[in-house]
């Protein structure tokens, strides 16, 4: 088996369980080595000819930062800074052919700290680097960062992928892993996607491309299958679906406008990549009016509801109370309905929001009652204790809460 890493985005559970859905797809055998923070470890040993296509892989993700190949390990920690010497680095880690290197220093944290001292004596080693390489006459290009790691934008502005090397080291429970990155999140792609798009709704609620993403992921959506987005909005899930190669999407939206905004995005993305109009379907309808319209059941429902009217942050509580009943009640109502038009072991995954205001938490607490209409919560020991996971920034009034259900079986 080959060790990888991956650094994980904003939501480091919500990140892994999105990658954790996609590996059992792959022909091969995985284990998690090392779990924290924003760090995961895997050991993978995938079979076929052409092996592990690691920037392929990432490709596919909307929550992972970085990828790359674990290359070197350091059994004792106390001795890393006298392991990791110029010398070493240069032989073992920096290309070798290069007339012109560039290369930097990521520190994680995977379970276990690293001190200040050993940032300072790492950054003096980076210029010695440097120093030594001028000398036989080659170029070098230290790129460094005000944090302890170099972001993928920095790598990929300084081509630290394709012309040198991203060195990223891991302080582990046990050990230190020396690993090199092979690909970073293509964020001017989601950039172009999302704010390149013609229409946009923001008092309907943004949902990010990335995020979209990772729940289209979740639902381990097949190519050959029908996904529905039972409230579209500007088109984002279907958008992001139809990159990932599913070749049927439907979506639906209670408002006009926001049926005729995911109408000129879906239009504008295929002037953009290989899609059609054959490849999606867009109706005007309450969710709860779905089932008399739909004329085919559907494999996969992944969806972001209507979160209530915007918040300006002064509501009161009894406010807040309000909106969790009312938005219950559509909830309980859109799976009543899902009950009919989803297929035997059909897939959902939707956003429930958490409501914020002064440290306390105000969640959609239906799930026992999803259950009686005979779905199923998947949920594990990295999701939240309602069984979902969380997804916010901290200034964030409104939380998502994403939630992976199943569809009765026969």
């Amino acid at each position: 088996m080959h060790k990888y890493f991956f650094i994980l985005g904003r939501s480091p559970k919500l990140a892994q369980a999105e990658i954790e859905s996609i590996l059992p797809t792959l022909p091969g055998e995985y284990r998690i080595a090392e779990s924290a923070d924003d760090v995961l470890l895997l050991d993978l040993k995938i079979f076929g000819e052409n092996g592990f296509q690691l920037k392929n892989f990432m490709k596919k993700l909307g929550g992972t930062i970085k990828v790359g190949k674990i290359i070197d390990e350091v059994e004792n920690k106390n001795q890393a800074t006298n392991t990791l010497t110029p010398e070493r680095l240069l032989k073992k880690y920096l290309p070798q052919k290069e007339q012109k290197i560039t290369f930097g220093f990521s520190l994680y944290s995977a379970g276990n700290s690293f001190s200040k001292s050993f940032q300072k004596d790492l950054a003096k080693t980076g210029i010695q680097i440097k120093i030594g390489l001028k000398k036989e006459g080659l170029k070098a290009r230290f790129v460094t960062s005000k944090d302890k790691a170099l972001s993928s934008v920095i790598v990929g502005e300084n081509k630290l992928v394709e012309r040198g090397a991203d060195i990223c080291i891991f302080f582990a429970k046990e050990k230190i892993y020396i690993g090199k990155t092979i690909a970073v999140q293509d964020y001017k792609s989601f950039s172009k996607f999302d704010y390149g798009r013609p229409r946009a709704d923001a008092k309907s609620g943004m949902l990010p491309p990335k995020i979209a993403r990772i729940m289209v992921n979740l639902a381990q959506t097949k190519p050959d299958e029908i996904l529905l987005d039972p409230f579209c909005g500007s088109g984002t899930v279907l958008q992001e679906a139809l990159l990932l190669g599913t070749k049927k999407v439907i979506g639906s939206d209670i408002s006009r406008k926001a049926v005729d905004d995911t109408n000129k995005n879906l239009e504008w993305l295929g002037s953009e990549v290989d899609i059609n109009e054959s490849n999606y379907q867009i109706l005007h309808s309450d969710v709860r009016e779905l089932s008399k319209i739909l004329k085919q059941k559907v494999d996969v429902i992944v969806t972001e509801p209507f979160l209530g009217p915007p918040l300006r942050g002064s509501e009161s509580i009894n406010h807040l109370q309000q909106n969790v009943k009312e938005l219950s009640k559509l909830y309980i109502e859109s799976f009543q309905v899902f009950q009919k038009i989803l297929k035997e072991n059909g897939k959902i995954v939707i956003v429930l929001p958490v409501f914020k205001k002064d440290n306390q938490e105000f969640p959609i607490l239906i799930i026992d009652d999803i259950r009686k209409l005979g779905f199923k919560l998947k949920s594990s020991s990295e999701s939240s204790k309602r069984g979902g996971y969380l997804y916010s920034r901290p200034d964030q009034r409104v939380m998502r809460e994403i939630f992976i259900l199943s569809g009765k079986s026969s």
